[in-house]
């Protein structure tokens, strides 16, 4: 906040300084372009000088124009807070209108949410009390059910009783009917004999006694015809009463079957509707009840975080009223400030009308100053063209010299690589140089000529190099070529070899360069002498050393001047 104060108080301390020295001060200050700056097109590198900083003008200001300025800067600072706490309190205020309308948004929310737990909960109840009717319902049918089975049972033990009844009437009719057959069967024998008697009676009608008793008998038999009939026709009644009730017990107890049989069918389709009701019931119970478990535990939730935002919103609300409450006290003290600001400013203005003399005087002098101070500024401007010129001048010649030390390194490092080409060169050279040794000593080991320079077996790992000082001259190997076949008896000489020290030893180019074409007059020499002193079918010495000895590398050679 200090920083935005300062940065609106600048341009107010430009606009309330003197009109002559702002003017003065605006003709004084001329920036130049900066050569160093991203958009310049000079060359810059780090030996550049750096450019210095412009010319600025700066005055002494009085005791009382400082007092007005401090004044004047407390006064504005005071209205930025001022601005600034009101600023916070809007901003505060907006903020607790804006937690209080999520407060009753989430207030409203709840009560929503409560609402439909409530609906849930009273379907929930709904739900149980007709699982309950239904599970009456159920038992009421299981106990109807027993009821009809036990019903169901007496009905049998009457359907039995009643076979038992029929079984017996059916076996009382056999009797009744065998007896009336009996008796029909009397009844006939007593009819034949009324006829035989009455055909007796009339062949024998003298016989009076017999007659009578005859006669006794018929009408005895009569008697006993007229009752076995009255008997037979009883049991007839008897018997059509008994067929009459057994027609009548088995319609009755097929209409019971049928009764019972249907009764049962329903009551098992009942039975097993009432099941699949139960099973339905019972499921979208335990749904309900699962959405009842989850519509508590949101509850539960929105419950607790209900409690939560209304406990952070107090405590926010609370703060907020605390710092509202010390923001209404600074600003009172602030306005009281203000107000003495003011009075001081008043005060100061009186003494300001009372130094508007001095401050003429001062303005006086002061334009005096700025016009001395502008002569001044052209002879400054005048020796910064100068520097100017004299600077880009300096700058060309530093650009010619970097580029000049430019072209000096590509020439040193063409130069250091011509070196290392020569050095390759030399060891290259060297490889030969040993290698026509080599061959030397080979000629000199057919021909029996004593060694003297030395097996080069023990520098396997050493680099090849020009020999040194004490390399052997022509003018001995021509002389042990010439007395070879009498010194092929000797041991090979131990003169320790020189290509050891020339490994280590460094001789000049132009040195080594008359060596190495020494040593290949040395080796053509040797080679024609032996092609004068050797027949033309070599023996196997020669052809076993021809083949332990390793074939001279190849190198171009090349012409070189050293200096």
């Amino acid at each position: 906040m200090w920083s935005r104060i300062s940065s609106a108080l600048k341009p107010r301390e430009g606009n309330d300084s003197d009109p002559d020295h702002s003017d003065a001060q605006s003709t004084a200050s001329h920036p130049q372009p900066d050569p160093f700056h991203t958009d310049a097109t000079t060359y810059y590198t780090h030996q550049s000088p750096p450019t210095p900083p412009p010319g600025a003008h700066s005055r002494t200001a009085s005791r009382e124009e400082d007092m007005i300025w401090s004044l004047r800067t407390q006064l504005a600072l005071q209205q930025e807070m001022c601005a600034q706490f009101e600023v916070d309190l809007g901003a505060r205020d907006e903020l607790v209108e804006a937690l209080t309308i999520r407060l009753d948004a989430s207030e409203k929310e709840n009560d929503k949410r409560k609402s439909v737990l409530r609906s849930w909960k009273k379907k929930a109840a709904d739900l149980e009390k007709l699982c309950r009717h239904l599970e009456e319902e159920v038992d009421n049918s299981r106990q109807e059910s027993m009821e009809r089975s036990i019903m169901d049972e007496a009905s049998g033990e009457a359907l039995r009783q009643l076979h038992r009844q029929i079984s017996q009437l059916e076996r009382e009719k056999k009797d009744v009917e065998a007896e009336r057959n009996s008796l029909v069967q009397t009844v006939g024998n007593a009819e034949a004999e009324i006829t035989r008697l009455r055909e007796n009676l009339d062949t024998d009608e003298d016989d009076g006694e017999e007659v009578f008793q005859l006669r006794d008998q018929i009408s005895r038999l009569e008697r006993e015809k007229s009752e076995v009939e009255g008997q037979r026709n009883s049991l007839a009644q008897a018997v059509e009463k008994a067929d009459a009730g057994i027609s009548q017990l088995r319609g009755e107890l097929s209409a019971t079957d049928e009764a019972s049989v249907e009764a049962l069918r329903y009551l098992q389709s009942q039975i097993s509707q009432l099941e699949q009701e139960k099973t339905d019931l019972l499921v979208e119970r335990d749904a309900l009840a699962q959405a009842k478990e989850r519509a508590d535990a949101e509850v539960l939730e929105l419950q607790e975080a209900n409690r939560e935002a209304l406990c952070r919103l107090h405590d926010q609300i609370s703060q907020l009223e605390r710092e509202k409450s010390e923001v209404e006290a600074e600003r009172n003290g602030l306005a009281q400030t203000i107000e003495k600001t003011e009075a001081d400013v008043l005060r100061l203005n009186d003494e300001l009308g009372v130094t508007n003399e001095a401050s003429t005087e001062a303005q006086r002098r002061l334009h005096d100053q700025v016009s001395h101070l502008e002569r001044t500024k052209a002879d400054v401007e005048a020796e910064r063209d100068d520097f100017s010129s004299e600077i880009a001048r300096l700058r060309a010649h530093i650009q010619q010299l970097q580029k000049k030390s430019a072209d000096m390194e590509v020439t040193i490092v063409q130069l250091n690589k011509q070196l290392d080409q020569d050095k390759e060169d030399i060891g290259g050279l060297n490889i030969a140089l040993e290698s026509k040794q080599q061959e030397l000593e080979l000629v000199k080991r057919k021909h029996g000529v004593r060694s003297t320079v030395g097996s080069t077996s023990g520098r396997t790992n050493s680099a090849p190099s020009i020999p040194g000082k004490h390399a052997v001259p022509p003018s001995t190997v021509l002389r042990a070529s010439a007395v070879g076949p009498q010194t092929s008896s000797h041991a090979p000489s131990r003169v320790p070899s020189t290509l050891g020290r020339a490994a280590n030893t460094r001789p000049p180019v132009s040195g080594a360069l008359r060596r190495a074409s020494g040593s290949n007059w040395e080796s053509k020499t040797i080679l024609s002498n032996r092609r004068l002193s050797v027949t033309s079918t070599p023996s196997e010495t020669d052809e076993k050393e021809n083949a332990s000895t390793p074939l001279p590398l190849k190198h171009p050679r090349r012409s070189m001047v050293l200096a």
